[in-house]
């Protein structure tokens, strides 16, 4: 049977750190969003097989993403589902039964296909990992003006970033209860605040070993992403810190007032370890 750690959540909620992350553990090899890496292999592999792993080779010459490529390019694979087969069954051929693949596609599809897949022995587990409303509408605004340059009103940006975060978060949650997939509910401010309670629980999940002393440093990952967030390639950039900007800042205060419910996402998704409970509310 293959095992497989897929990680769901929306755009810059730290699914590609934590897919770094999981390389410094025991028992876990990021493999970064594998629905999108292998769509790309398929239909543009000169310019995919020529990108940079997060191991320093080549996507060509990497130890495990060269052969998943070699395979690819010989027209193996006819829909997701094949393509995912080739990941798991390279992946298992290259690190053994014990180690478990992370996949942090985060979009809900795969799961769907994946739980629907009779002809595939695949242990699916899912985590929800989902950042604090409030950090998440800070950072969309100031995404928004930085890239955008948008002169929108604060508390307006506030709430549409809200209702996105609140809708998807919503959509992932559905998913996951109508495949009925085995998911676990991970806050990333949970693993700024207490790592190890947070990590030592995912590992719990995942039926993976967890070290107490696992190193932070991205630098150290044993993952194979080329895809994603750029920090893939800024390992003395990437590391695991708490967002305080809404510390100081008003706009989230308005959906916080208009959209109660956001304090309901807030109390499931994201802070679930009592270890982080002064930030719930």
């Amino acid at each position: 049977m293959f095992r497989l750690l897929y990680i769901a959540s929306l755009p810059h909620s730290g699914s590609t750190l934590l897919n770094l992350l999981v390389g410094n553990s025991p028992q876990m090899i990021g493999l970064g969003g594998i629905d999108r890496a292998t769509t790309m292999l398929v239909e543009s592999p000169e310019k995919t097989q020529a990108s940079q792993c997060s191991c320093g080779s080549s996507v060509r010459d990497c130890r495990y993403w060269g052969s998943v490529a070699s395979r690819l390019a010989k027209g193996q694979a006819t829909g997701r589902i094949d393509r995912y087969r080739i990941v798991l069954e390279e992946f298992e051929s290259t690190y053994g039964p014990t180690m478990l693949p992370v996949d942090s596609s985060k979009i809900k599809e795969p799961i769907i296909d994946l739980a629907s897949a009779k002809d595939l022995d695949l242990d699916l587990r899912v985590i929800h990992l989902a950042k604090d409303f409030r950090t998440a509408v800070t950072s969309t605004i100031d995404t928004k003006r930085r890239k955008k340059g948008t002169k929108s009103p604060g508390g307006y940006l506030a709430l549409k970033a809200a209702h996105k975060w609140l809708r998807e978060n919503g959509k992932l949650e559905r998913c996951l209860k109508q495949t009925e997939v085995a998911h676990f509910n991970l806050g990333y401010e949970e693993l700024c605040l207490n790592f190890n309670r947070a990590f030592g629980a995912l590992c719990e999940f995942a039926g993976a070993d967890h070290d107490p002393e696992q190193s932070l440093r991205i630098s150290e990952s044993t993952s194979h992403l080329f895809i994603g967030n750029r920090m893939r390639n800024q390992s003395e950039k990437a590391e695991l810190r708490y967002d305080h900007r809404w510390f100081s800042r008003r706009e989230w205060m308005a959906p916080a007032v208009l959209m109660p419910l956001v304090h309901r996402g807030n109390a499931k998704w994201v802070y679930t370890d009592s270890g982080a409970s002064a930030f719930k509310s």
